[in-house]
């Protein structure tokens, strides 16, 4: 892995202070509801991996909401696309591509960029979460259930169908496609995503890979799936600002001999 005043969702490709060579870069994703002041102390807590791309679900709407006097030196220069539900700083340009929807939520964010030579594409999405069931003596609220859990396995196809459509569109060498998909990674729904592009976490995660809840993080629903990617090295960390653990990777701007 839109921010409202009372939850964030964050995602972000950092640079850690050992930093990697030009070829590597580190990608912090986290998923931040509530507990912090400001932007700006929400960007404090991540500068020391000197972020190159910080991807935001619920993302407050405007422009100036990460505007150049809440970055400070870590995201100094940095650029701030905000697509409604999702949101990305970026240390590069970005273009930002028209989008259309996978699910009942909002559009995931498609944004190209170069990178050292590269054009990479960065997919920021908050897909739609589980249905409980109110009353599951109710036909219609069993019937409402059903009908949900559909549409959210249906987002997945589309995401899939939406980035080949994207990188035949446009010359694209690498593909971040990372965010809150509420939904546990073991889900045999997330299969067609699976075929096309690398869960970093099966291929390097390291320890306990929950994400959600902070307080008891028993599902890893904040995912990295990546293309053309190879990963180093992917980890849950702790964090307070969130009601969901931060995911921090290190990617190589180099083909995985895997794809």
């Amino acid at each position: 892995m839109g921010v409202e005043t009372s939850e964030k969702n964050v995602t972000s490709v950092a640079r850690e202070e050992d930093a990697p060579p030009p070829s590597k870069k580190s990608q912090k994703q986290a998923d931040i509801g509530g507990g912090y002041a400001s932007e700006i102390d929400l960007l404090e807590s991540i500068g020391d991996l000197r972020p190159d791309f910080v991807f935001f679900q619920e993302s407050p709407d405007g422009a100036d909401s990460f505007g150049d006097e809440t970055r400070g030196d870590a995201f100094a220069g940095h650029h701030y696309y905000d697509s409604g539900d999702c949101a990305t700083l970026s240390r590069w340009p970005c273009e930002v591509l028209a989008s259309k929807s996978a699910g009942p939520w909002d559009e995931p964010q498609m944004l190209p960029a170069e990178i050292e030579g590269r054009r990479g594409l960065l997919v920021n999405v908050r897909l739609m979460a589980p249905a409980p069931i109110l009353n599951p003596f109710d036909a219609r609220s069993r019937e409402k259930l059903s009908q949900d859990n559909r549409s959210r396995r249906d987002h997945y196809p589309h995401l899939v169908e939406l980035i080949a459509a994207t990188q035949s569109e446009h010359p694209i060498d690498h593909v971040i496609h990372a965010g809150d998909f509420n939904t546990d990674a073991s889900a045999k729904s997330l299969n067609v995503i699976r075929k096309n592009l690398t869960d970093i976490w099966h291929a390097r995660g390291t320890g306990w890979g929950g994400t959600a809840t902070n307080e008891f993080p028993v599902a890893r629903i904040d995912h990295i799936y990546v293309k053309h990617l190879k990963p180093n090295s992917v980890r849950v960390i702790q964090s307070p600002l969130s009601d969901h653990l931060p995911v921090v990777a290190t990617l190589s701007l180099e083909f995985s001999t895997s794809e």
